[in-house]
């Protein structure tokens, strides 16, 4: 799995996530301006193949100032958006900034396929984790819901707050976990402690 973020000639920044077996591809891709450090989605994609051919999870949302348009296999649904919502990969960046500025607790709205939803998010720890990128000190950051964590997320402190690990819940029921194997901050590479 590759993750990259890099500013684009036109000003935007792009975050992406690419993964690739031997008969499936899957990516995730999302553009966005930065208004006071803080993201403002124009596009994000999904798209992924099994075989070479589209399985059907392929979408696109839109954002504007006030809403949000959901686009499936010509299908369409418009979203109401407030200053401040967030797709899935541009809440990442969003978060490694209230890190940086020392906050605990945070609640954004999030697009997520063709809902708002309210995640709220909170750091729960700090101590020093091993992933195969080396050993690195981190703040966990857990999404919580109201009985339970939907996801946990640790961010390196000392390596202007890359994502290192994540254990998440993914579609049907699965456990989705990803782990950094290697990372390029500034043109320097990653070494843990």
């Amino acid at each position: 799995m590759n993750r990259s973020l890099r500013r684009m000639s036109s000003g935007l920044f792009e975050m992406k996530i690419e993964a690739k077996a031997f008969f499936a591809k899957f990516s995730q891709r999302s553009l966005f301006a930065l208004d006071y450090g803080t993201p403002n989605p124009v596009i994000f994609n999904v798209s992924q193949k099994i075989l070479g051919v589209s399985d059907g999870k392929k979408y696109e949302i839109q954002f504007g100032k006030k809403l949000a348009s959901y686009n499936k296999k010509g299908t369409s649904v418009e979203i109401d958006v407030t200053p401040g919502t967030q797709d899935i990969l541009s809440v990442q960046y969003m978060l490694r900034q209230w890190l940086k500025e020392g906050e605990t607790e945070v609640v954004v709205p999030v697009v997520s396929k063709s809902n708002l939803k309210q995640y709220h998010f909170k750091i729960t720890d700090r101590s020093a984790i091993q992933v195969p990128a080396g050993r690195f000190n981190a703040v966990k950051v857990e999404r919580m819901g109201p009985t339970q964590s939907y996801g946990s997320f640790w961010f390196a402190t000392d390596w202007d707050f890359m994502l290192l690990k994540t254990v998440a819940d993914g579609d049907k029921g699965k456990i989705e976990r990803m782990e950094l194997r290697s990372g390029v901050i500034g043109g320097k590479p990653m070494v843990g402690l």
